[in-house]
């Protein structure tokens, strides 16, 4: 109920700010207005004249799996570069959009403009236009990630995200190549010792996230639909599957299945970009795994979109973002 000492919850869909002025109820997304109900953009692109061959109402540049855009502004992808060996290197790129400059870059990165200039001083003094590319490989998190990805590239079947986390920090040894080894667990030491616990707005391009399920019934729930899946690619019918998932055996299985994952499981992803206020973490490097090549930079929010995955602290700790100590 809304009260004067409960007021309504203006952050929803995609924890942007509902305006319901007029009865419009759109989202703020900073540079552009969207209507969920309609899944539109309600103006267009303010720096559209720049991308002529694109409708002006696009998002990412008409290819969400690749780019993001989260508030309008600054764009981050990853990019490939093969050379003449036939060798292919992968690195984060950034491209500014109107309005962007160094403080915004500063804001967005969660770093000061001090030290993007100590890493590259050739920006300082420089003049930044709409659609200006910087690769800023060596600004430490860029680095780290970059070098994260280049290593699961090479050894895909060696890594999982506790590796990519660390990026090319070999203290984290792979989960694959020996069984016995929970590199997990080991990450959560390590964070708990070696990193320092920041919250959401002190975060910056590199932070590690650590997430935890939330929810033993959600995440019985996924278990419950693989199973589906799996029965129904083998022929079954839809009837004979809920007989058989319904079964008090079953239910006991998936209880004890989904009661062990929250227990134990655990997620880590790396801080790409903030928001244009400078907190709420918009993007993150997702997902390096077992024959998993897959990468793109996606909206935190997304971890949990299949198993209830949530930003959660490591025991001993306050937040669930962390920060190398000395960087």
């Amino acid at each position: 109920m809304v009260t004067s000492t409960n007021p309504a919850q203006d952050y929803k869909y995609n924890g942007k700010e509902l305006n319901d002025e007029l009865g419009l109820n759109w989202y703020d997304y900073g540079a552009r207005n969207y209507d969920a109900a309609l899944g539109r953009w309600m103006s267009p692109d303010p720096v559209s004249e720049f991308y002529y061959d694109y409708s002006p109402f696009v998002y990412g540049g008409n290819n969400p799996l690749i780019y993001t855009d989260p508030n309008g502004l600054w764009i981050v992808n990853i990019i490939s570069n093969t050379d003449k060996s036939g060798n292919t290197t992968y690195s984060l790129n950034f491209t500014a959009e109107e309005g962007d400059d160094l403080k915004s870059l500063s804001t967005q990165l969660g770093i000061s403009q001090k030290d993007i200039l100590a890493a590259h001083p050739e920006l300082k003094g420089k003049s930044i236009s709409d659609g200006d590319s910087f690769g800023l490989g060596n600004i430490e998190g860029v680095k780290q990630i970059n070098g994260a990805i280049n290593e699961v590239a090479k050894k895909q079947d060696k890594w999982n995200c506790a590796n990519f986390a660390c990026g090319s920090d070999k203290t984290i040894k792979s989960q694959w190549d020996n069984p016995n080894n929970n590199n997990i667990e080991d990450l959560a030491s390590i964070l708990r010792n070696d990193y320092t616990s920041v919250s959401e707005s002190s975060s910056k391009i590199g932070t590690i996230i650590h997430y935890r399920l939330n929810s033993a019934s959600k995440t019985k729930k996924y278990i419950a639909s693989q199973y589906r899946k799996q029965l129904k690619a083998q022929g079954y019918s839809d009837a004979q599957i809920d007989t058989y998932l319904k079964s008090p055996q079953v239910q006991t299985q998936l209880d004890n299945m989904s009661k062990a994952l929250v227990a134990d499981e655990r997620h880590f992803s790396v801080v790409v970009l903030k928001n244009k206020s400078g907190t709420g973490v918009q993007n993150i490097v997702q997902k390096a795994g077992k024959n998993n090549f897959k990468f793109k930079v996606d909206d935190a929010k997304k971890a949990g979109a299949t198993l209830p995955y949530a930003p959660t602290p490591v025991g001993g700790t306050n937040n669930p973002y962390y920060n190398k100590k000395g960087n």
